[in-house]
């Protein structure tokens, strides 16, 4: 593999722990809706529970989205680190072929 091809596995790996993270997010978001996280005394006061859910919301989606855009869109971001264009990535692939792969103990 070359160095373009570990960085596209380096940026698809990077989006599935944000996706991680946006789930951890989204389980205390709903923890917090639902009344399954204990509160304390100041926050039951002031009413900052709804504050708390919609922060914990925000950061799920944000974070969700992230991930999409990390794993699904991995070739447009290695293509740009790369400042390559779309026609010069299929070039290239075509010209990799099989002369790029390992050559067998037998031949």
């Amino acid at each position: 593999m070359h160095p373009r091809d570990w960085f596209a596995v380096g940026v698809r790996l990077f989006g599935v722990y944000v996706f991680y993270r946006s789930m951890a997010y989204f389980l205390s978001f709903l923890s917090y809706r639902l009344d399954l996280m204990s509160r304390s005394g100041l926050a039951q006061e002031l009413g900052t529970s709804e504050t708390h859910s919609s922060y914990y919301g925000v950061f799920a989606a944000g974070y969700f989205s992230l991930s999409y855009v990390l794993v699904f869109g991995a070739e447009r971001i290695t293509r740009w680190a790369f400042g390559e264009t779309q026609d010069a990535t299929i070039a290239s692939d075509e010209l990799r072929g099989p002369s790029d792969r390992p050559l067998s103990p037998n031949g």
